[in-house]
């Protein structure tokens, strides 16, 4: 499979980091299903929700076309919107932005929740 830099973008990201830096230096940022309970907020987390193979007629495909979920959690609103712009603002530049998910909140737990998804084009 061909995997989108979403983690080394997010790290390299000072408005990101300020905002999910844990005290060793490690980011809050993981692959879907990745975060351990309990996790400290607020975080990013990413999912491929759809793919394809950049097809050729006489040749192997030359890359892939994938679209990625990209979710943010936290307990402030402000500080969700504030982190998913910092991490759209981390990947845009290799990616096209194609869709916007409205901040929402857990009835339950209270959490904020803000998401976007993005397509990559990854060559082979």
């Amino acid at each position: 499979m061909n995997i989108p830099p979403i983690f080394p973008l997010l790290a390299q990201s000072p408005d990101v980091t300020n905002l999910i830096s844990n005290p060793d230096g490690t980011i809050r940022a993981f692959r879907f299903g990745l975060a351990d309970e309990g996790t400290e907020m607020p975080y990013v987390v990413w999912r491929n929700i759809s793919g394809t193979s950049d097809n050729n007629i006489d040749d192997r495909p030359n890359g892939d076309q994938v679209v990625i979920q990209i979710d943010v959690y936290g307990t402030d609103d402000e500080i969700v919107d504030k982190l998913a712009k910092a991490a759209r603002y981390a990947i845009e530049l290799d990616c096209n932005v194609i869709s916007y998910r409205d901040i929402d909140q857990d009835p339950i737990t209270a959490e904020y929740h803000i998401g976007f998804d993005v397509m990559w084009l990854l060559p082979r």
